[in-house]
């Protein structure tokens, strides 16, 4: 067997390029160890870039805008501190559009039979075919909670992840955008991509399914023994955000806003790592790593080796993962960015003026006293009788209340509204009363026409991903036509309602 050389060819990461004789090398990732190298490499490129992300996310969760502990130790329990959700309620308000080019319609996705036959055949075949993969894909209990937690992170972060990381299955997953990472530097085109990291905490009973039969497990890719040490050395799953960085700033994030306490109660898990690398014939490898080295007996560090391997394995990256990217200014995988990195500022400073409003309010509603004398402090107590209020002999009655300047921040609420709306594209429904002659009923049309508008480069971006999304899986269906139950009874459905076989394969699949 020949050596290898590896070289920092991408990004400064080691992969593996070619063996002494100047040959490409079958394989870029030669074992484990390098493989979790890799993995370390990338998630340390992402640090600084959680650090931020933390911060937006806890603006949609709810964080107060002050650090409540600083406010404690500065005696200033009673200033408000309140996170008024407006960021999250624009992101819902964002999200909607998207939500009714997925889903409004009648069918999700339309299948055209492109055959040299009569108009009428290929269009009664066509429309077949559409209803009967409308009734495959919404037949999957969890097809729309995906989607819905996919278009959830497109909008708030801008970039939203469907993964088939199995190739006996055509079913698809959401992926959280915290586990998804590539190495800096790449282009958000999918199939431009060279290695991609993904974590997963693994249930030890999905472990356990993958090597029950032995046999089959080795043919499938599976390391049955280090799975089953894995599966022994397993831990409680401390992180949401599967990422075993004790300083991750999303992991923090998560467990703040799901009130997690007592680790131990969690579920014992598997952490783990898929990578997938494309190799020098085009094709795509896929590699699992697990995240904590296991011990052998005695407590010694053994050798960890891949819980699973396969060569090879994909044509094309865009068999293993398809990217929803909101905004890419620079065209970077990495420098997508959602709304919510485009009102975090914004948000902000809303919340902070807010916030010095009802302190205002506060102190205009109650009632002012001046003291006499600087002795008078100490003889400070409100008596009330009933539905009287009698004040102490040492204090006089302030007649005209302190007045606070309401009218200025509302007016700079209201133009930091249009500021953001101008920037995002996302219209806010006033509620607030508007001084002067009231608007038109066509006015009030156009404003609520206004929420639901996407402009064409929007629409386009996001129709042509579900296009190659909608592909992707009538690909596999196909593929798995003879051993998947449901692939199967499509296949089958339509040949007895009298699409013919070589119609298949002619296929064009759009977004509806």
């Amino acid at each position: 067997m020949e050596n290898v050389k590896t070289q920092n060819n991408l990004n400064g990461l080691a992969l593996v390029d070619q063996t002494d004789s100047g040959r490409p090398a079958k394989s870029r990732i030669q074992d484990a160890d390098q493989c979790r190298t890799l993995v370390g490499q990338v998630r340390e490129q992402y640090r600084e870039r959680g650090r931020f992300e933390a911060k937006v996310q806890g603006m949609f969760d709810g964080s107060p805008p002050y650090s409540s502990s600083r406010l404690r130790n500065s005696g200033q329990d009673n200033v408000t501190n309140i996170n008024f959700l407006e960021a999250k309620a624009q992101s819902s308000q964002a999200m909607v559009p998207y939500y009714d080019l997925f889903s409004g319609s009648k069918f999700h996705a339309q299948l055209c039979v492109n055959l040299d036959a009569p108009a009428y055949d290929t269009q009664r075949w066509s429309q077949t075919l559409t209803e009967k993969f409308e009734k495959l894909i919404t037949g999957c209990e969890d097809f729309d909670w995906n989607m819905q937690q996919m278009l959830n992170e497109f909008v708030r972060y801008g970039k939203g992840f469907l993964m088939w990381d199995k190739d006996w299955d055509w079913r698809f997953r959401y992926i959280r955008h915290t586990r998804v990472r590539v190495p800096d530097g790449t282009r958000c085109f999918v199939d431009n991509l060279e290695l991609l990291c993904v974590a997963h905490n693994y249930m030890i009973h999905e472990l356990w399914r993958m090597i029950e039969n032995k046999e089959e497990a080795i043919d499938a890719g599976w390391n049955p023994e280090e799975v089953a040490a894995a599966i022994s050395g397993a831990m409680p799953d401390l992180d949401d955000a599967v990422d075993t960085d004790p300083l991750s700033y999303e992991r923090v994030q998560d467990r703040l806003k799901d009130r997690d306490v007592y680790p131990s109660m969690t579920s014992r898990v598997v952490r783990a790592n898929h990578v997938f690398v494309r190799e020098f014939d085009g094709k795509v490898s896929h590699f699992i790593v697990c995240e904590d080295r296991a011990t052998a007996p005695g407590g010694k560090e053994r050798k960890a080796d891949f819980l699973y391997k396969k060569e090879s394995k994909f044509n094309k990256f865009s068999e293993v993962i398809c990217p929803f990217f909101y905004e890419t200014e620079d065209g970077s995988w990495n420098g997508a960015r959602g709304l919510g990195h485009m009102i975090y500022s914004v948000m902000e400073l809303k919340n902070r003026l807010r916030c010095a409003m009802v302190d205002n309010a506060m102190i205009q509603s109650g009632i002012t006293l001046v003291a006499r004398d600087a002795n008078s402090i100490n003889n400070a107590s409100l008596v009330q009788l009933g539905r009287l209020n009698i004040i102490p002999p040492d204090f006089n009655v302030q007649q005209s209340n302190v007045l606070a300047d309401f009218r200025g921040p509302i007016e700079v609420n209201r133009e930091l509204d249009l500021m953001t709306s101008r920037n995002t594209g996302v219209y806010h429904v006033r509620q607030e009363k508007i001084e002067g002659n009231p608007i038109t009923a066509t006015q009030a049309q156009l404003d609520m026409q206004q929420q639901v508008i996407l402009g064409n480069s929007a629409i386009n971006r996001f129709m042509g991903t579900l296009d190659r999304f909608y592909a992707e899986i009538y690909r596999r269906v196909l593929k798995l036509a003879n051993d998947d139950k449901a692939a199967k009874e499509f296949v089958q459905s339509c040949i007895a309602d009298g699409v013919p076989a070589e119609a298949f394969r002619t296929v064009t699949v759009r977004a509806y």
